[in-house]
């Protein structure tokens, strides 16, 4: 047996900085199935009979890629006429046709364009329910859609069905995921976790449970299936013994196979769609030499076909006899005994040769049976295979030992040195009789074997120059019979199209047919070609060089789970009263990415698809992959489930990384497919997108040519790039340090050890001063991009998912990180990290609901309370929605019957707006600026420290409420003399930002400080950014305590000040800044965490503070709702005022200057509903 991960990465390990993979999960998943569209990738089956034709439940968990186009998630084909459906459409929302004759539609409010997370989507039919609206239910995260009071979007289109209305779901039509009819509208993503229940209206309870507010999968493997239900974990890690069949895609170029569960022994490779010949290649004779199975031709030596045996599978070179660039290809593959190192030259009788005889591993150590001296032997006894090669000596009765301990009932013999049929022994014809494997026919009868049966230890040889000839050189392929694994029969046709079963014993994953009494094909069946046991309609006839075969409607033969049944009279398999012979083996995996894993077996049948699509990237790990959210507008074409960036000649392109960790240390790897232009570097969240890498200090990149490029400066650095490299990254947060490395080498004399070991010495860094300082500040990405703009550049990333990068890798590795994920082509130096979800940082704050939560409510005009908050608030801030009522603050350090507004300079007033603060909310009073009769109101509120405590940080005393965890305090203080101040702040870290007004004097502006200690800006107006060092004395806060200058000391604005302050707390806010650009297609902001609330202000010009939240006006992008600080306005739509709030920051969808101004710096604050580590896809 043999367990192997292949090219698929680590199933996950303990010793992640966030803890082992299920700590927070409860469920873990293995992995999805990528698709990319450019392959019209599809899987198919066409159920047997008819299901639940009115109430099934269908699931899945998806992460997209490409966007705005249509995308088929699973569709019911009938040829013509209607069909069902789900799909995504070409403006990212959901569409569902579930009733035959598409009578019911539903379209989603709700668009799906977050390419960085998983969503979950669950599509209920149950046509019988007497209540119509509950016929259909689409769920998106836990969350039913039609329930728009508690988060759903609600539709554009919903025809509900009639009562009993059948669905074309379950008829017995194809069923397709990932097209529309097998040549359109494909999926491009990763798709995990599919389940389908035939007969049952099952809700999104089934299939997830919110944990922390995030929404996450269960197990559902004790649900029951139905008839045609299916469960698809796409699951590709092996445990496979003795013999598998791998399917894969010519590229033309070299590259490796991997997935088997073994190392082969022998591989019969077969082009499937042309017509080409039938490929041998063994451990004994070596991996340059093949032969014909269709042919009598000699063997051959070759250079550029097999490469090497591998310890998953074989590595192919670039001849067009086993790549041709899009051609399919099939590999049946056999495990023998291990690969001998000599040939054996002791002489008949005697202990063979050390190295050339190897049984089940090892050297044989005693005596060697027969009597012509086996050169070469592999033997593996469990699974009952061998193979052999050895020197004819033209001798009646010569025997040759087959090192199994059991007598073969199947033997392939073929001469090497010179032309010949090959021979072949067969238990159920015995002895007297042979039949050839190249050629249509029937069994003869003669002297092959001697009229000798094999032995538990040797096998006979007659006088045939077929199979002993004299000095000629043979190799023999032999297998004896292992009960549950292989069999060797034959059975008689009935002429019946209902025809013969035969009991194997086994599940059959691999089947050969000959007719023996008359002249006919042999063929071959399989159940990785045909996955769908029930009907397998593809054959290959070994005798002959042709293409593929398809029966089209008609099946050839039928896989059981105890054996197979012919299916048709062709006289191939079942002509009346012919004997056929047969050999089978057993179909041993544990899984395979096309497998129905529920007890139904209703596997799928792989279009364009094969085992390196199967990728560790789950909803339980989120790998990163490059942002097409966060690129230069319309420069770069990504695919391979963005992992693959292209940008044309004259275009100007970047592509980072999904994940941009502020600390660590992480390692990915770059397939360079087209170095024209290619570089690759690393980046902070301060580059705007108008600067190429390395023109500023905000980024820094090392070119296809060789050099460097920081700051506008450069010189040598590396080797130049050639098409095929594979460049490494590896970037040390924490030690502020960034290394390349190609092919292995680390670049500039670099090593390991002084990776591992932070030594700056000759990283890249070291080449450019200042970078340390300058580069490393707050969330970093990796990135690739075209170098000059005047370019092509085309590279795949593999940041753990896929070390084969889509295929275009030859060589097989699967080096995982020391925590156990990832798979790499090259080991990541010690300490390094995939960057992937299971790999970040444990957070402080998972439920960002826990410390600041946004509540909508409307207004009654009497006493009422307000709850849904999830804690007591601190500090509320309430605004009306409906209505131009102001701004209202209120919080405990001041106490509940005091306001102040945002966008006034007024003074404190006394009002009954807000009565208490509640444990789950707040009570107000009848005031209409709360709590208006009919007005709608939304509050944020946050959590501070409760009460105030005295702070004598400063030098003055201040009453602190803070929420060190949350990065958030409330300040009141008194400044009764003139002259610069500290004021005691009571968080852990130095404030970012802070709004400070003084609350008794009638023109007090709101200050706020933004990083800066030279400028200020007032929340209370639009205007920009300005400098005035009687504001913070240019002091920057500390962790204690923030400076006032003598501005507020003069008395100018009372004695009385109150401050809110923030810091970033990674995973649940950010406070920063970013550049516009202008583009409908909106700058990216990344924040490590789903956004429940933006504040935005551009600082570089006047602009309102405009805010946004995950309420308003709907629980879903795109949001086109704004509420301004400075202003009174009623929320509002305005021109280009567009954003979405995903999973891993914010996207400006609009070209409205005061958020997104071409070249303009504008600042934000922002708070997370989950970090990014966690976060579900929004």
């Amino acid at each position: 047996m043999s367990l192997v991960k292949g090219s698929h990465g680590g199933l996950g390990g303990s010793g992640a900085p966030g803890g082992p993979l299920g700590s927070f999960y409860t469920h873990t998943l293995d992995q999805s199935l990528k698709f990319n569209d450019a392959d019209s990738p599809y899987l198919h089956r066409t159920p047997a009979s008819q299901g639940n034709l009115t109430t099934f439940t269908f699931s899945f968990w998806f992460k997209r890629s490409v966007l705005g186009s249509y995308q088929e998630i699973f569709h019911e084909y009938p040829g013509s006429g209607e069909r069902s459906q789900i799909l995504f459409m070409n403006n990212d929302t959901l569409k569902v046709e579930l009733e035959a004759g598409n009578t019911n539609q539903f379209l989603t409010n709700m668009v799906f364009r977050d390419t960085s997370a998983w969503y979950n989507i669950v599509v209920v039919f149950n046509s019988g329910d007497s209540t119509s609206t509950n016929r259909v239910k689409i769920y998106v995260n836990g969350v039913d859609q039609a329930d728009t009071a508690n988060g759903g979007g609600g539709f554009s289109t919903a025809n509900y069905p009639s009562q009993g209305a059948t669905s074309g779901f379950n008829r017995t039509n194809q069923h397709e995921i990932s097209t529309y009819d097998g040549s359109d509208y494909h999926l491009d993503g990763y798709l995990a976790e599919v389940n389908f229940i035939d007969g049952t209206a099952l809700t999104a309870a089934s299939f997830g449970e919110t944990k922390n507010g995030i929404w996450i999968p269960k197990d559902t493997s004790g649900l029951t299936f139905g008839t045609n239900g299916f469960h698809l974990t796409f699951k590709d890690d092996v445990i496979s013994e003795g013999f598998n069949t791998v399917t894969f895609t010519g590229t033309g170029a070299a590259q490796s196979i991997s997935g088997l569960g073994f190392s082969p022994a022998l591989v019969w490779l077969k082009e499937r769609t042309d017509a080409d010949a039938h490929l041998w290649f063994d451990v004994v004779r070596g991996s340059n030499k093949k032969i014909y199975s269709n042919l009598t031709n000699a063997e051959y030596t070759v250079s550029d076909e097999m490469i090497s045996f591998d310890a998953d599978g074989f590595s192919l070179g670039t001849s067009g006899n086993v790549t041709t660039d899009g051609n399919k290809m099939v590999a049946w593959c056999w495990e023998a005994g291990g690969t001998p190192t000599a040939d054996n030259s002791a002489g008949v009788g005697a202990t063979p040769t050390a190295g050339s005889v190897k049984i089940d591993g090892s050297n044989l150590g005693s005596a060697l049976a027969g009597t012509i001296a086996a050169t070469r032997i592999s033997a593996d006894t469990s699974k009952g295979f061998s193979i052999v090669t050895y020197t004819g000596n033209y001798t009646a009765g010569a025997t040759v030992a087959h090192g199994l301990g059991a007598a073969p009932k199947w033997i392939l013999i073929k001469k090497r040195g010179g032309a010949d049929d090959w021979f072949v022994y067969h238990d159920a014809l015995g002895a007297t009789k042979g039949i050839n494997l190249n050629t249509t026919a029937a069994a003869f009868t003669g002297t092959v074997y001697n009229n000798t049966a094999p032995t538990s230890s040797v096998f006979s040889l007659g006088q045939s120059n077929g199979v002993n000839e004299n000095s000629q050189t043979f190799v023999a392929y032999c297998w004896a019979e292992v009960s549950g694994y292989s069999k060797f029969g034959s059975y008689t046709g009935n002429g019946s199209t209902t025809g013969p079963s035969v009991t194997l014993g086994f599940a059959p994953a691999f089947v050969m047919i000959k007719a023996a009494n008359t002249a006919h094909h042999w063929v071959i069946y399989d159940n990785t070609r045909n996955p769908d046991n029930r009907g397998i309609d593809l054959a290959i006839r070994p005798n002959t060089s042709e293409a593929e075969l398809s029966s089209g409607s008609l099946d050839f033969i039928e896989f059981t789970s105890t054996g197979f049944q012919i299916k048709n009279n062709d006289n191939t398999h079942n002509t009346n009263g012919n004997t056929y012979i047969y050999m089978a083996f057993a179909d041993t995996r544990e899984s395979a990415f096309f497998k129905d894993v529920s007890s139904n077996g209703n596997h799928f049948t792989p279009v364009n698809l094969d085992y390196r699509d199967s990728v560790p990237d789950t909803p339980t790990n989120n790998f990163a992959t490059f942002n097409p959210l966060d690129t230069y507008a319309g420069a770069t074409t990504f695919s391979e489930g963005n992992l693959k960036g292209v940008t044309t000649s004259g275009g100007t392109g970047r592509q980072t990384s999904t994940i941009r960790p502020a600390s660590g240390k992480w390692y990915a790897e770059f397939y360079v497919a087209d170095s024209t232009r290619f570089a690759v570097g690393i980046e902070n969240g301060q580059r705007t997108n108008s600067a190429q890498g390395g023109n500023d200090v905000n980024s820094i990149i090392a070119s296809y040519n060789g050099q460097y490029y920081y700051n506008g400066g450069g010189g040598s650095y590396m080797s130049s790039l050639s098409n095929g490299n594979i460049v490494q990254v590896a970037m040390d947060v924490d030690n502020k340090l960034v290394f390349i490395g190609i092919n292995n080498t680390w670049q500039n004399s670099a090593t390991a050890s002084e990776i591992e070991a932070g030594t700056a010495t000759n990283s890249l860094g070291a080449k450019a001063s200042a970078t340390a300082a300058t580069l490393f500040q707050g969330d970093m990405g990796i990135f690739t991009e075209d170098n000059s703009g005047s370019g092509a550049m085309s590279s795949i990333a593999n940041f753990g998912q896929d070390s084969s990068f889509a295929g275009n890798y030859a060589t097989a590795n699967s080096n995982a990180d020391e925590n156990g994920f990832g798979s790499f082509a090259y080991a990541p130096p010690t300490g390094f990290l995939a960057l992937c979800s299971q790999n970040l940082p444990d957070v402080d704050i998972i439920d960002g609901t826990e410390n600041f939560n946004t509540v909508l409510y409307t207004g009654t005009g009497s006493s009422r309370s307000v709850t849904g908050v999830g804690f007591s608030p601190d500090w509320i801030w309430m605004k009306s929605r409906s209505d131009a009522s102001g701004h209202r603050f209120y919080d405990v350090v001041r106490g509940a019957g005091k306001g102040l507004s945002s966008h006034s300079t007024g003074e404190e007033y006394i009002e009954t707006g807000l009565t208490s603060f509640d444990s789950d909310g707040f009570s107000l009073g009848t005031q209409a600026g709360t709590n208006g009769s009919g007005t709608s109101m939304v509050a944020w509120n946050w959590l501070a420290g409760g009460s105030a405590v005295t702070n004598n940080n400063g030098s003055i005393t201040s009453s602190v409420s803070a929420n060190t965890k949350a990065g958030f305090s409330i300040v009141s203080f008194d400044l009764q003399s003139s002259g610069s101040k500290t004021v005691g702040h009571g968080l852990s870290a130095a404030p970012e930002l802070y709004f400070l007004k003084g609350t008794t004097s009638s023109g007090a502006h709101w200050f706020t400080y933004y990083g800066d200690a030279t400028d200020y800006m007032t929340l209370n107006s639009s205007g920009a950014g300005a400098d005035d060092d009687r504001l913070w004395d240019d002091t920057s806060p500390t962790s204690t305590v923030f400076t006032v200058g003598s501005l507020f000391t003069s008395g100018s604005y009372g004695a009385a000040h109150i401050a809110y302050c923030f810091h970033s707390v990674e995973g649940y806010s950010k406070i920063g800044n970013y550049v516009g650009n202008g583009s409908a297609d909106g700058t990216f902001v990344y924040t490590g965490f789903r956004p429940a609330w933006v504040m935005v202000k551009r600082s570089s010009a006047a602009g309102g503070w405009h805010m946004f939240d995950n309420k308003r006006p709907n629980a879903y992008n795109v949001i086109d709702k704004r509420l301004e600080a400075d202003n009174s306005d009623a929320e509002n739509s305005t021109s280009g005022c567009l954003i979405d709030l995903v999973s891993n920051g914010f996207k400006f969808r609009g070209t409205f200057d005061n958020i997104n101004g071409s070249g303009a710096t504008h600042i934000y604050l922002a708070f997370a509903e989950a970090p990014f580590k966690y976060a579900n896809a929004r």
